[in-house]
């Protein structure tokens, strides 16, 4: 039997057509933002408005840099804006947990530390909690060291002992492919750390977007691909200090170096942000304000230990550069004399603790985008 061959207008296939089946395919929000007053975090995430909400971040590094300590200080400053935070330990962090007075948030349910999870089965299962919670931000520390199930170690066909660097990646790209679409619906975040497998030493300083040594971090591809930010925390300097002990010896208690954005879906990538941790009391939020303050103006000086500073850089651009351009070199140094002074960098650091809110409310917010910018335009190292 021959089929009958049915032909439509042009509005009777308008007429079929549904195009509500689209409403259910949206694109990809904006980012919110937290801001969390810890500036090396607000900047390297998003050029200082904050943790990016709804968002997958990767953060890797060789190991003794400080990443585990790094993250506890952000919780500190997430707790502290009364934010909820999951911190799964695959390696064992109870020490420093408790040297930087986390254990009580632990015990008020600001902070669910989970250190005996050592499976990705285990993991999969708090991240599905996760999700379902009123928990704001999850830790992984590190992705690198979670294992394959017991199930995964036996090769199904060959029943002898799986390739498990394989089973371990594969486990890997499920579960990120399977929160990467899911967290963009929410106003939570998922932080994921990574250690270095090796260092590529090349020749001629070619190694890397900065040259010198390269390093590949753990993971295989998945990992990289599926954060929304990448942040590789470089150290350059051991910091050490001499007799702590009482024994003549010298001690490794921190490092420095820079955190450098190696992609950001949301905003520039390769921007050095310059850091100081120091092992078992947190990264230093007063440093990174010394920084800045130097920047913006806020602190000048220091010859012969003597800091002026200027807390009226806000105030009228346009107005000081012409006043200024009107000054006789007497009047400005009449007028850096009215300016309070601070003896001494131990000083100074006080008072930039004791003004610490003060800074980052007035100054720092206000002048982000500018200093980013400066930190974007500038590849250089900073060393204190």
């Amino acid at each position: 039997m021959a089929k009958r061959k049915v032909e439509l207008s042009v509005s009777d296939k308008e007429s079929k057509f549904d195009d509500s089946v689209f409403d259910s395919f949206v694109s990809e929000p904006l980012p919110k933002y937290f801001f969390t007053g810890l500036i090396n975090f607000d900047l390297a995430l998003s050029g200082g408005l904050g943790i990016p909400l709804g968002r997958m971040i990767r953060i890797y590094s060789e190991s003794q840099v400080g990443k585990t300590t790094a993250l506890f200080t952000l919780i500190h400053y997430l707790i502290s804006k009364g934010k909820k935070c999951i911190f799964i330990a695959i390696e064992p962090a109870d020490k420093l947990l408790t040297d930087m007075g986390l254990k009580e948030f632990t015990e008020t349910g600001q902070l669910k530390y989970l250190g005996n999870v050592g499976f990705w089965g285990e993991v999969e299962n708090i991240a599905w909690h996760f999700m379902e919670s009123d928990y704001d931000f999850l830790f992984i520390d590190s992705i690198t060291a979670v294992a394959p199930d017991d199930e995964d170690i036996i090769d199904d066909k060959t029943k002898r002992l799986a390739n498990l660097p394989g089973k371990e990646s594969r486990k890997q790209t499920v579960f990120l492919k399977q929160y990467f679409n899911k967290i963009k619906r929410t106003d939570k975040s998922m932080f994921y750390v990574c250690q270095t497998r090796c260092d590529l030493k090349t020749s001629g300083g070619g190694g890397g977007f900065w040259g010198g040594e390269s390093a590949i971090p753990a993971g295989g591809k998945a990992a990289k691909f599926f954060a929304d930010v990448q942040l590789a925390f470089k150290g350059q300097t051991k910091l050490e200090s001499k007799d702590i002990n009482g024994d003549g010896g010298s001690y490794i208690v921190g490092s420095s170096g820079n955190i450098l954005v190696e992609k950001n879906k949301n905003d520039f990538p390769y921007v050095n942000i310059p850091f100081t941790i120091m092992f078992g009391i947190g990264m230093s939020n007063s440093l990174a304000l010394k920084r800045f303050c130097e920047w913006a103006g806020i602190i000048s000086g220091g010859g012969g230990g003597h800091f002026i500073i200027n807390l009226d850089v806000l105030k009228g651009k346009q107005e000081r550069k012409e006043s200024n351009d009107s000054e006789t070199e007497s009047n400005k140094i009449t007028e850096e004399d009215s300016r309070p002074k601070i003896h001494g960098k131990k000083e100074l650091i006080n008072w930039i603790r004791e003004n610490q809110e003060n800074l980052i409310e007035n100054y720092f917010k206000p002048l982000a985008t500018e200093y980013y910018t400066f930190l974007k335009e500038s590849k250089q190292s900073y060393r204190d």
